[in-house]
């Protein structure tokens, strides 16, 4: 059996992930940015991009484009980066 069939949910079954240590559900495998964002109320989009850490050494990979498309795995962790203007008082 290949890693991609232990580390994906069958067709039709929900998959839990999470940013910012939340979890979020959806059944799509694949999902843009943009989306992974919507779905975890980090609005608006254009403010953030995500940062998905890897494995037990926490490796971590930016993902700057809105439409870059993501492959969802069950227990994907992702952080949600604020980037947009820091407002002055």
């Amino acid at each position: 059996m290949s890693d991609q069939q232990t580390t994906t949910a069958p067709p039709g079954q929900a998959i839990v992930f999470f940013v910012d240590n939340e979890p979020v559900t959806t059944e799509d495998r694949t999902l843009t940015v943009s989306e992974i964002l919507r779905l975890s109320q980090n609005l608006p989009v254009e403010d953030y991009f995500l940062i998905e850490f890897h494995g037990q050494s926490n490796q971590q990979v930016r993902h700057e484009d809105l439409n870059e498309v993501i492959h969802i795995h069950p227990q994907q962790r992702f952080a949600a980066v604020f980037r947009g203007p820091t407002p002055v008082s």
